[in-house]
């Protein structure tokens, strides 16, 4: 990775509203938590600056609206990412159940070749929760992506290590040292279905 182009690397969080995915950069790049969130229309971007081997990166985190009334905006800022994650709240069902909409809307604008990360978000709320721990894990496998549990709202230790985890496994690739082609296994008719159920905010 010798140009300087490769040094940058753009990732990009979506997921349905009110998921945590501003709290969730707010926490990796600031270590802040907010109760009281604006939901975020169209997109914001931050860059953090990290060492791998090294070398130097610089990261472009792209946080998305997920309301609907924003997605042609979205498909936009999907053009050139290297990294998505996806994100779901474990207390939403529907959040988990939209994931496949998500990972299909990226994906017809990167292809598969991108690395991809799933967060289930508030952990904290385990007792509330409508998503087990090991749908997420078995969807992860599913699609050869890297899952982790978080919680926005009480560490950022989780969200440390999955952010490094997607950071190691991209440069990792485009070293030659690792494969990162995600697996786009959806059932599009189920996916019809989920998409005339799912609502945003």
């Amino acid at each position: 990775m010798d140009n300087e182009s490769d040094k940058e690397i753009k990732m990009i969080l979506l997921g349905d509203c009110g998921v945590g995915k501003t709290n969730i950069i707010s926490r990796y790049l600031k270590d802040v938590f907010s109760e009281s969130q604006i939901t975020t229309t169209g997109g914001n971007y931050a860059v953090k600056k990290i060492n791998f081997n090294g070398a130097t990166f610089y990261i472009n985190i792209w946080d998305t609206a997920g309301q609907e009334k924003f997605r042609s905006v979205t498909k936009m800022f999907l053009q050139d990412s290297n990294i998505l994650l996806l994100c779901y709240s474990i207390v939403d069902r529907n959040s988990f159940d939209n994931l496949d909409y998500w990972l299909k809307l990226a994906t017809d604008i990167t292809g598969n070749n991108i690395v991809l990360g799933i967060a289930g978000n508030k952990s904290d709320l385990f007792e509330r929760e409508q998503v087990k721990d090991e749908e997420g894990e078995n969807y992860a496998k599913k699609h050869k992506a890297i899952f982790k549990l978080i919680s926005a709202k009480n560490s950022r230790e989780g969200i440390d290590r999955l952010f490094e985890s997607l950071f190691e496994k991209y440069i990792n690739a485009k070293s030659g040292n690792d494969s990162f082609s995600v697996t786009n296994n959806i059932n599009l008719k189920n996916l019809q279905k989920k998409k005339k159920k799912k609502k945003f905010c």
